[in-house]
């Protein structure tokens, strides 16, 4: 009899392991400049569209495509930054959308800094 039991038990997580839906990263999706550039804050703000830009930022900092450009090229390909004034030099960015964070939906964004030459060398997402 003790062996039904854990043939129940062993056969229900196999169940529960197949049918349960994976939990979605927020680095799921490649970059994609489209959706980037249909992902601004002014789009999104009065819509209930998933920021796609949530789903992407990893992506686009893991790859660095964006290393070396200046501001002026930053905005030529990524399109007009939000340029939400952050401290510690992290004021050029852009809106990724809401995060959760501490139990708390909060606003994140994807942000650069750049050297004395101008050119970007560093990107980080960050939440306030």
């Amino acid at each position: 009899m003790p062996f039904v039991g854990l043939g129940l038990l062993f056969g229900g997580m196999a169940l529960f392991k197949h049918y349960s839906i994976p939990k979605e990263e927020p680095h799921d999706m490649a970059f994609d400049l489209t959706l980037w550039r249909n992902g601004s804050y002014m789009n999104l703000k009065d819509s209930h569209q998933v920021s796609y830009r949530m789903l992407m930022y990893r992506d686009l900092i893991d790859h660095q495509p964006w290393q070396g450009k200046t501001k002026q090229e930053l905005e030529e390909w990524l399109g007009e930054a939000e340029n939400f004034p952050l401290p510690n030099g992290w004021g050029f960015n852009y809106m990724l959308g809401a995060s959760l964070h501490r139990s708390r939906l909060v606003p994140a964004w994807l942000c650069f800094k750049f050297d004395d030459d101008g050119k970007a060398v560093e990107a980080r997402m960050i939440e306030r």
